[in-house]
């Protein structure tokens, strides 16, 4: 008889499996129907499993569920990954002027007036919600919801403005 008996249970062992890194950021997690197989537990409880572990995953619908990787140590870091999913997405769009105005913006950002404003704006409740609204929109886009990704990007961005404006 499995030892898993609640969702909560499921949802432990797999943050748990995250935490020890067998389960890396990135990784696809085994099917619904698997997971449940492997916990004994039905399907619905396990999507009230991966439901509780909403900060540790992110799910696609068709596509699968997926570790979310841990955001980047310091700002130095921070900065080089976000400016890159930024520059991703815009490259990803095929659209040349976007390209270039994100290379622009990225130059900007690679000056240190921008980098000693990022570090007093950048706070680690904020860099989390950051890692939030990206994994948000990316999911958006995956799932190829244009309005949605459209929706959460200006909300993001609305979100870093008042940020550094607030440090005026």
């Amino acid at each position: 008889m499995s030892a898993f008996k609640t969702a909560e249970d499921m949802a432990g062992d797999i943050a748990r499996k995250i935490e020890k890194g067998e389960w890396p950021g990135g990784y696809r997690l085994p099917p619904e129907r698997e997971l449940a197989a492997t916990y004994g537990l039905a399907r619905n409880t396990v999507r009230r499993a991966l439901d509780q572990l909403d900060d540790r995953v992110v799910r696609l619908v068709g596509r699968g569920t997926y570790v979310k990787s841990l955001a980047a140590k310091g700002t130095a870091e921070f900065e080089h990954w976000d400016a890159a999913l930024h520059l991703a997405i815009f490259r990803a769009a095929k659209n040349a002027l976007l390209v270039d105005y994100c290379e622009a913006i990225n130059a900007a950002r690679n000056q240190p007036h921008w980098y000693r404003l990022k570090q007093r704006s950048l706070t680690e409740e904020r860099r989390r919600r950051y890692d939030s609204d990206h994994s948000a929109i990316v999911a958006a886009l995956l799932q190829r919801d244009a309005e949605a990704a459209r929706r959460l990007q200006h909300v993001h961005l609305a979100r870093v403005r008042d940020n550094l404006m607030s440090l005026s």
